[in-house]
């Protein structure tokens, strides 16, 4: 047994995660579907966007893959969500694109040992896993958003227990009301700009 309470380093955490990570004995995808992946970025890199349907492509792709590797990604994504907030962003100066490079190899592996197809299909393996946090990213935004304001100390938390009721009928469109499960608090979070804020985000009710 071992305790981390006294680490403040995140390099610790990030080496421990990465030595975790390299000693899978096999990566997140399962070789045998690693053509089909690499095609479906080819797919989004031709039509320039990634659709509703290619979104769809994908999940149905990644339901068929073990539950214990579908639960790793999806903790791998929300790694990728927090630190690429952008409340957290100006400290680990990481971005998704950056992330998804370094968790490529744990996510996608090319089977093959032929050194074209393996510099050929790197692009398309970060590609792969920038849109894995793409297509699961809506499970775990409203969660990065409250865990980005409490470890960056962003506002204040407002502890009014009818906060949400009273704002979810004032508040400006586009903006959601939360409960973030480890403080009880409610926050405000806007899917279209990333934001997330303890302050209701519209005008009071009663001027």
């Amino acid at each position: 047994d071992y305790s981390m309470s006294s680490i403040s380093s995140p390099h610790v955490a990030a080496g421990m995660l990465k030595e975790w990570l390299r000693g899978l004995r096999q990566v997140i995808i399962p070789d045998l579907m690693y053509t089909e992946c690499i095609n479906l970025c080819k797919e989004v890199e031709r039509e320039e966007e990634f659709s509703d349907e290619r979104k769809q492509q994908l999940l149905a792709m990644l339901g068929r893959i073990p539950s214990v590797n579908l639960s790793v990604l999806k903790q791998l994504v929300r790694v990728v969500l927090l630190a690429s907030h952008p409340l957290v962003v100006t400290k680990t100066k990481m971005t998704e694109k950056n992330m998804a490079i370094v968790f490529a190899p744990s996510i996608l592996h090319n089977p093959s040992t032929d050194p074209t197809s393996m510099l050929h299909n790197a692009k398309y393996e970060i590609d792969f896993a920038v849109l894995c946090v793409l297509a699961l990213a809506h499970d775990w935004e409203a969660d990065v958003a409250a865990t980005a304001m409490r470890i960056t100390g962003g506002g204040t938390a407002n502890t009014t227990s009818d906060v949400r009721g009273n704002a979810e009928a004032t508040l400006i469109p586009g903006w959601e009301a939360h409960r973030d499960p480890e403080s009880g608090h409610v926050y405000y979070y806007n899917k279209e700009t990333k934001e997330s804020q303890w302050e209701p985000p519209s005008m009071p009710v009663n001027t």
